[in-house]
């Protein structure tokens, strides 16, 4: 995809595309994080997170073929990460 149109937004276009986005799925993904990990800080947390990422690499936005779908995929690893890293560490707290 062509990534000069990402570069020819202005710091204030960037900003109300990100407020847009985080208004429309930040409340929808903190939901769908805490279905997954039954726990509100960390799920917050993770939307942060991925919202953050997602800021930091706006250069290859117009690569994201599915916006939402690029959302729950991130977040849903991210909690798959963190049951994991739980469970390696419940593991060696019983040994």
């Amino acid at each position: 995809m062509d990534s000069s149109k990402t570069k020819e937004l202005s710091d204030a276009e960037w900003n109300e595309r990100f407020q847009s986005i985080y208004q429309q799925y930040y409340a929808k993904l903190c939901i769908y994080a805490t279905s997954i990990l039954a726990n509100d800080e960390e799920s917050e947390e993770i939307v942060q997170n991925v919202i953050y990422k997602l800021w930091e690499q706006r250069e290859k936005f117009n690569e994201i073929e599915n916006l939402q779908s690029y959302l729950y995929r991130s977040v849903k690893n991210l909690c798959i990460n963190i049951i994991n890293r739980q469970k390696i560490e419940d593991k060696y707290k019983s040994e």
